[in-house]
């Protein structure tokens, strides 16, 4: 039977976040209501500049409000904002304290990151976090590193901002892709696609275990029909692409990737089936074309290959999709190096079932 489930997100990676809200006592409000300091004592420790973050052990001296549904994600990379709230002076633990300038406040904040499993480092450096008061940005170039552990990362931060801010946020930066959580309101902005919110945990909804299916092609005039057999090894829905990370054309869509082989029956007969022996077609009847740039297919050399990665976009809300591989012809090798056409027949369907989230 298919097995469909999360990508899990086990490696864990030090996230640094931003808050900002206006000082006061939280009340149980979303957000703390503004307030003026208008006299301080004297103050022997480090006063940040407007805009400046500062990653902290401890927020001794802050008022927190916990956050829920407050997260952005990128490929392969979840960042969750845990509590944000407000203070005059920051008492690290490592003797240090922070205040901000006059007529400005200190706005703190927790935040929790996780990996998916096998993400690749190239993926990872793709990323971009940053902080963002009144449109100024400060990069936060150590947002992500290579030290993993057993489980989410959390790691906090604080940023002084005016009195007068009108935003502040927390952005992830993907190719394609700029998403925001407000840090005035603990809340995440309406940048999120849906296929990357539609997996409960992780970026990917991953299928395996799917039953084979097998068309005929003809590799030579002097023999019988072959069977060539596809075996889909796993089925990825996802908003960035397994190949090159790229995204859909639109953020209401998805892509639904197929990775498995293509194998001629007997063995020692190698043919090659074009991408444009494949077809999708989902639940609603709509039928799709393999994206190329996002697929891999087997290539003609001396050691012929059978692995195959071919990519559709898809609308987000897909819920089931059949894989249809029916080529007419197909290059086969009839000697070391030597591939011609040959005809083929039948198709091989395999089905899948995107699960909701």
């Amino acid at each position: 039977m298919p097995r469909w489930g999360v990508q899990a997100a086990v490696c864990a990676v030090v996230a640094a976040a931003s808050l900002s809200a206006c000082s006061s006592d939280s009340g149980g409000d979303s957000a703390p209501p503004n307030s003026t300091t208008t006299s301080r004592p004297p103050f022997n420790g480090k006063t940040l500049a407007n805009g400046d973050v500062q990653k902290v052990t401890d927020l001794g001296g802050t008022r927190m409000q916990p956050v829920t549904d407050a997260e952005v994600r990128g490929p392969g990379v979840a960042l969750k904002l845990l509590e944000f709230g407000t203070a005059e002076q920051v008492d690290d633990t490592t003797g240090q304290s922070y205040r901000a300038p006059e007529k400005s406040t200190l706005i703190a904040f927790r935040t929790s990151t996780t990996v998916d499993k096998n993400v690749e480092n190239k993926n990872l450096s793709q990323l971009a976090f940053s902080v963002s008061v009144d449109g100024t940005q400060r990069t936060l170039s150590d947002f992500l590193t290579s030290e993993s552990s057993s489980g989410p990362a959390t790691a906090s931060y604080i940023v002084a901002v005016p009195e007068e801010r009108r935003t502040v946020g927390l952005q992830l930066k993907a190719p394609g892709l700029t998403q925001t959580i407000d840090l005035l309101e603990g809340k995440p902005g309406n940048d999120r696609p849906k296929a990357l919110y539609r997996p409960t945990e992780g970026t990917v909804l991953k299928q395996e275990a799917l039953q084979p299916a097998s068309f005929n092609v003809t590799p030579t005039a002097d023999r019988a029909p072959s069977q060539q057999t596809v075996t889909v090894k796993e089925v990825n829905f996802s908003y960035f692409n397994g190949v090159n990370s790229s995204v859909p054309s639109s953020p209401e869509k998805a892509w639904l990737t197929f990775v498995g082989a293509s194998v001629t029956t007997p063995r020692g007969i190698f043919c090659v089936t074009p991408i444009s022996g494949h077809k999708l077609t989902d639940d609603t009847g709509a039928t799709y074309t393999p994206n190329e740039a996002s697929s891999k297919m087997p290539s003609e050399s001396f050691i012929a290959e059978e692995s195959f990665t071919v990519s559709f976009e898809v609308p987000a809300t897909i819920k089931g999709a059949t894989l249809i591989v029916a080529p007419t012809q197909m290059r086969c090798q009839v000697s070391t190096g030597n591939w011609v056409n040959r005809p083929s027949s039948g198709e091989a369907k395999i089905a899948v079932t995107i699960p909701e989230k």
